[in-house]
């Protein structure tokens, strides 16, 4: 074996190239700051390879600008092989067809990525067929399972494994998961998935919040979540995203990625009266709604007069009732 390190991975940037007023950093900036951040770390233990587990950019509105920016990150890695599962917000309605056309396409078609939807590999990765890599001089070989395709690459990998064991070595897989197909994100038990035994280890995208290393339902295979890079909204910015290194002798560690603290981010008290005056709007429709005998526009200008709101805040509210 050569001296290369573990294998990294992380997952869900959702890069988004538009803002909103409640941040005070762009998204494209906090995630490009975690990019890098993980590109470096990569170089540092001299990673064998970088999985990543889908949704690196959160929609495909962008311009060709952007495309290049994002390009030029990914290049960042420099000659470390990446290997990355296709997530839902990566295509246009969740259409793997389209994949070679988006921004996450195109960026990883020139940075060399390796996706399913690749023609080549890098030296040190021998593509053995549709979603199943093999890593030269190491313990490891690479399952991508993209977004929708769960069933039918388990199917695969549990074929190929029963003709050849894989030659005695790991599967990694690096999966998008399908939330309408699995426990809600925020409960999930890794032993409710009903993974193949060929699966060594399976590292999870899709799920934000992010959940430790357990093990499936067969007992056998190693799962996590290390956490969506993503924080797009306030309740996200509170979460610790992370990576996950597996070493050669089957080691897994977590390390968190070093983000900017909320207050950082998002202007905390334009968004808390945002989200107070979406409540608030609501609140007086419902109790409107439940007693005739209700004034919802006295009820809203009570509501708004303690919650501290700007007269704008309450005429913007009233506007918005008699509507």
């Amino acid at each position: 074996m050569d001296k290369l390190g573990p294998i990294l991975f992380f997952t869900d940037l959702h890069i988004d190239v538009k803002n909103v007023s409640t941040r005070k950093i762009t998204l494209w900036d906090e995630m490009s700051v975690g990019l890098e951040w993980i590109a470096e770390k990569a170089k540092s233990i001299n990673a064998r390879a970088v999985l990543f587990g889908g949704d690196l950019t959160d929609n495909c509105d962008w311009k060709t600008s952007d495309t290049y920016k994002l390009t030029k990150l990914l290049k960042s890695f420099g000659d470390i092989p990446i290997l990355s599962a296709i997530g839902n917000h990566d295509v246009p309605g969740s259409n793997l067809s389209m994949v070679p056309f988006t921004p996450f396409g195109i960026a990883a078609q020139s940075a060399r990525v390796i996706t399913t939807h690749t023609d080549s590999t890098p030296a040190g990765i021998t593509h053995l067929t549709y979603g199943l890599y093999d890593i030269d001089n190491s313990n490891y070989m690479i399952g991508l399972v993209n977004w929708g395709e769960k069933d039918k690459m388990f199917e695969l990998f549990s074929n190929l494994y029963k003709g050849t064991k894989f030659g005695g070595k790991k599967l990694v897989v690096s999966i998008h998961l399908n939330i309408g197909d699995e426990p809600h994100p925020h409960v999930i038990d890794w032993k409710e998935l009903d993974i193949p035994l060929c699966v060594d280890y399976l590292f999870a995208g899709d799920i934000h919040k992010g959940f430790p290393i357990g093990v499936a339902k067969n007992g056998k295979t190693i799962c996590g979540n290390p956490g969506a890079v993503c924080r797009k909204t306030i309740q996200e910015a509170f979460n610790k995203p992370g990576i996950f290194l597996l070493y050669e002798e089957g080691k897994v560690e977590w390390e968190e990625i070093p983000l900017p603290q909320p207050e950082a981010i998002f202007n905390l008290e334009a968004k808390k009266e945002q989200l107070a005056f979406k409540n608030t709007f609501k609140a007086g429709l419902e109790a409107a709604k439940q007693a005739k005998s209700v004034d919802p526009i006295a009820l809203i200008k009570e509501v708004a007069t303690e919650s501290g709101f700007s007269m704008e805040s309450q005429t913007l509210l009233i506007e918005r009732l008699k509507k």
